[in-house]
């Protein structure tokens, strides 16, 4: 049952737009509330006749073109909930722009809506509202949602689950399969990058052999990945093999294919320049956690996974950015300079010293000998480490800990 003008009426009591202080003499202006330049509504053809979801949607992609089809999906996704949710099919475009019906309706839409989750939705709607149905965007931020929850970055993942998983991934003999799990696993990659790169990004040294990959976020295609900013990625042999291998069953490895299309469960590829899309993405990795009952893991954790272990290992953060995909001077505009001259070769070689077998090796149990001369406290960790008590990363941590606390540095480690 979708609701009525009555219905929408009797809720939010307060915020019918009379009082002037919530912004509502802005209603029909496109961008009301945000600043932007208003642009008076104007009556269109059809305005009399029910609404189409579809073409709305449909519109707002031929009007506004810079989003990349990963996030149409999301936005499109949360148009259908609030025209389910609010019945929207069932208005005229006349209706929604008198009064404030369709503020009411995204009111309505926005109470159901978690609320973690209302800043994002709040962020989406306005594209299809603006430039699919033609109306302003009648939510004043700053009056309506004076106090959104605080995105927070995500957790770490325990590395007790993500050895797990690494443990069940290294069982796996596709090497289609082993690289959907390569790419955030080892470099902490969304899965969009990975899914973007082409066999045209891998440089292969004197002999052949894959070297590294080196892929910017826009090309003469448009916008590949989510941010505009390059990637550089260290291969490892691990990786190098998985590639080696699905090169040799990829239908067609040109360099302008992807290195991962789309396939089906039965495993075919139907069109070899199609890209896996991020929903396919996730049914993938669903479908790997369901076959060997793991815990739960999302290719975003091991992001943040990759970030953490990335750091405790000692990568700068302009190392870190080039191999995560991140804009280094997104947040520290007064290091540009910086930044930009740091030659990229000096980068993937810190990378390749840091982490030579990818952020996920850290995981793997290195060769210790325990020498002379180290502190009782100091011993107690590397032995509870040897027994399986604690995970590489506790080590490193406490021991570091050690390491402040004494005047003397002694050498921890050996090769």
């Amino acid at each position: 049952m979708y609701l009525t003008p009555e219905v929408v009426g009797t809720t939010h009591p307060g915020k019918d737009g009379n009082d002037p202080k919530s912004g509502e003499s802005r209603d029909n202006t496109v961008g009301a509330g945000e600043g932007q330049e208003p642009i008076v509504y104007q009556p269109l053809p059809g305005d009399e006749t029910l609404v189409d979801v579809e073409a709305i949607k449909e519109q707002a992609h031929q009007t506004y073109r810079r989003l990349a089809p990963s996030s149409w999906n999301e936005y499109d996704r949360t148009f259908d909930q609030f025209a389910e949710h609010s019945g929207l099919k069932n208005y005229t475009r006349k209706q929604l722009a008198t009064g404030n019906l369709l503020k009411r309706l995204i009111l309505n839409f926005m109470d159901t809506v978690p609320e973690y989750s209302k800043k994002t939705k709040n962020a989406h709607l306005p594209i299809h509202i603006r430039y699919g149905l033609k109306l302003a965007y009648p939510i004043d931020t700053k009056v309506d949602f004076p106090k959104f929850p605080r995105v927070r970055r995500g957790q770490t993942p325990d590395n007790d689950i993500v050895r797990e998983w690494k443990t069940a991934m290294d069982t796996m003999k596709d090497p289609y399969d082993c690289l959907v799990w390569d790419g955030p696993a080892m470099y902490g990659l969304r899965p969009s990058h990975f899914n973007n790169l082409t066999w045209g990004d891998i440089q292969t040294d004197t002999q052949g052999k894959p070297k590294t990959i080196i892929a910017y976020g826009c090309d003469d295609t448009g916008k590949r990945f989510k941010s505009t900013s390059p990637i550089g990625l260290v291969l490892n042999p691990t990786i190098i093999a998985h590639l080696e291998a699905w090169r040799k069953l990829h239908p067609a490895p040109h360099p302008e294919n992807p290195i991962l299309p789309y396939r089906t469960v039965t495993g075919k590829i139907p069109d070899v320049k199609r890209r896996m899309t991020h929903e396919e993405h996730w049914r993938l990795w669903n479908r790997f956690k369901d076959t060997y009952k793991l815990p739960p893991l999302r290719a975003k954790d091991l992001r943040h996974f990759a970030s953490s272990t990335g750091r405790i290992a000692g990568m700068s953060k302009p190392a870190m950015c080039l191999m995560m995909g991140h804009d280094p001077t997104a947040n520290r505009a007064d290091m540009q300079a910086h930044y930009d001259n740091v030659p990229m070769d000096q980068l993937l070689a810190e990378q390749q010293e840091k982490l030579p077998n990818g952020v996920i090796g850290v995981l793997d149990a290195p060769k210790i000998t325990i020498i002379d001369g180290l502190p009782s406290d100091a011993i107690d960790i590397v032995r509870a480490y040897l027994d399986g008590r604690i995970g590489v990363m506790d080590v490193i941590t406490k021991l570091d800990g050690i390491r402040l606390k004494s005047a003397k540095t002694h050498e921890l480690l050996a090769q």
